[in-house]
């Protein structure tokens, strides 16, 4: 069974501000100074584009995962990354593929439009239930406080 999940956050900048965040291991960056209670991102390999691998740790003790980047579109702001081990891989997905989008909406306001799509065999469909948006959301709302109040992240040199 394919499927699609979806979320559409408002960020108060300009898109290519997002896409410097979203695009880049900035992101994994500010998620670990501001999430640490939840989980904790770690790049593997390369430098966070296309076929860079990235380890999310949660500090729930749930199993880690890694993802893949498989696509970074600077020109439509779009970054499509698989989940390559662990967790969903685990309880009978085939297929679990995020993907984020930066919309500019007006000059200061962006969206944000996270797609989860998923493929999952028949005998666990029960699983679905586990998917869910809500780190996403999370992500969205540091991205935006960290746009917004200018709050004093150090990104470390690449």
């Amino acid at each position: 069974m394919h499927g699609k999940l979806f979320h559409e956050a408002v960020i108060s900048a300009p898109a290519n501000k997002v896409w410097d965040i979203y695009s880049t291991p900035k992101l994994g960056h500010l998620i670990n100074q501001s999430l640490t209670s939840f989980l904790n991102v770690e790049l593997l390999n390369g430098d966070g584009g296309e076929g860079s691998a990235v380890m999310i740790k949660f500090q729930s003790g749930a199993a880690p995962l890694v993802e893949r980047v498989t696509k970074i579109d600077n020109e439509n702001r779009i970054k499509v990354a698989e989940l390559i081990e662990g967790c969903f891989l685990e309880i009978g997905f085939q297929l679990y593929r995020l993907s984020y989008e930066i919309i500019e909406k007006e000059a200061n306001i962006s969206i944000v439009k996270t797609t989860i799509e998923y493929e999952i065999e028949e005998q666990f469909i029960s699983n679905v239930v586990f998917l869910t948006t809500k780190p996403f959301e999370a992500f969205a709302t540091v991205v935006d406080l960290y746009l917004t109040e200018k709050s004093h992240v150090i990104f470390p040199e690449n």
